[in-house]
């Protein structure tokens, strides 16, 4: 009788668990890096965007982004920031250069060793210099058809890694072809041209969140999320891990709360007459806080549509005007003949029955109803409280 030997399949940890390789401590340093602001960048990219939920910063890499990726799993990916402008376009030989001809030393050595946690592992690197046309599909998103590995400029860089490293491999086994399948250059330029272009999105994202901030507000909110991500690489792995790895959710927080603090210290708070409105008709906190959050959904839909296209929002628009002007016309009346509260409670009523000349409708469709409305009461043109 024979035994079949049974495989056992290594289990490897997550990134949030697997200690850097190496662990320095803290490095008394004036001012922002341009590390800070790439990794301010990257978590700003992180409150964008849903599908990033954590950023690592200095733990296995200078950068680590975890993303959700398809059926519950997640991906990380490694980022080496190159600060140093070099004299030259980055090259082939400055990719696979040993420092003292050690192994293990290189910039695609050292990215390529990073894949050996659980999630799937992508690479960029990060430079202030463009990259020699020898290189140029790296700066293609991956995936891209002009670096596809029977690419002729992509042979060319897996034969050459390949001569220099014939027999690499990560811990859970992929080389060369994984390594340029899943790596893509960015070149960011300087850290002023990147400040300025984080600066530009922390305005514009102001505004779709309807509560738009001045420059001089932006920047302040910009060096508290470099002053965030700073302390975060400052942190020691052990025992400060959590510091090291800032999750979407409290980056999220963070960014509400800041646009709440900037526009209050302006004195005209974002949804100031909507709350001031709902106050006066006695409304709690929870619901004054949710018309609020509903009215700001509806700013961000109408300035960058996503659900709906532009002139179904103009109709829509119209159409809750409308019912609005009716509503308040019956109330003042005395036709119809309840509290504020319920008189609330008809007005979501009545928003829900509007046709909106479709087959069916949505809690979007609904929601964005509503988030009119509050900001129809926002702007002095309706209120909750019976007119005489």
């Amino acid at each position: 009788m024979t035994t079949k030997k049974t495989e056992v399949q290594r289990v490897f940890p997550s990134v949030d668990q697997l200690s850097p390789d190496e662990q320095g401590g803290p490095i008394a340093r004036r001012g922002f890096t341009y590390q800070d602001y790439i990794a301010a960048k990257l978590v700003f990219d992180m409150i964008c965007d849903p599908e990033i939920v954590k950023v690592h910063c200095e733990t296995q890499d200078d950068i680590v982004v975890v993303r959700a990726i398809d059926d519950g799993k997640q991906s990380a990916e490694f980022v080496q920031v190159k600060a140093g402008e070099l004299d030259q376009l980055w090259s082939l030989a400055e990719l696979r250069k040993q420092t003292d001809k050690r192994a293990n030393t290189s910039i695609f050595e050292k990215s390529l060793s990073r894949d050996k946690v659980q999630e799937v592992a992508l690479f960029r690197i990060v430079t202030l210099r463009d990259v020699a046309p020898g290189l140029k599909p790296l700066t293609y998103p991956c995936g891209h058809q002009d670096r596809a590995l029977d690419n002729e400029a992509v042979v060319r860089i897996s034969d050459d890694l390949t001569s220099k490293f014939p027999d690499i491999k990560s811990e859970k086994g992929n080389g060369v072809e994984y390594w340029l399948k899943n790596t893509w250059w960015e070149v960011a330029e300087t850290q002023e041209a990147v400040k300025q272009a984080l600066l530009n999105r922390i305005i514009d994202r102001s505004q779709q969140d309807a509560a738009p901030l001045l420059f001089e507000h932006a920047q302040k909110v910009l060096n508290n999320l470099l002053d965030i991500v700073r302390k975060a690489g400052d942190a020691k792995w052990m025992p400060d891990r959590d510091r090291k790895i800032i999750r979407r959710s409290l980056a999220v927080d963070w960014w509400e709360a800041s646009l709440a603090e900037e526009t209050e210290n302006r004195g005209i708070t974002s949804g100031g007459k909507l709350r001031s409105k709902m106050q006066t008709a006695k409304f709690g906190d929870p619901t004054i806080n949710m018309a609020l959050s509903l009215r700001r959904d509806y700013i961000s839909e109408t300035r960058t549509p996503r659900y709906m296209d532009e002139g179904v929002h103009s109709q829509l628009t119209r159409r809750v005007s409308y019912e609005a002007m009716k509503l308040q016309i019956e109330y003042s009346a005395g036709k119809l003949n309840m509290s504020s509260t319920e008189f609330h409670s008809e007005c979501l009523t009545r928003l829900g029955q509007i046709d909106i000349g479709k087959p069916t409708r949505d809690q979007n469709t609904d929601a964005y109803l509503s988030g009119c409305l509050y900001d129809i009461t926002d702007r002095c043109l309706f209120t909750f409280v019976r007119q005489n």
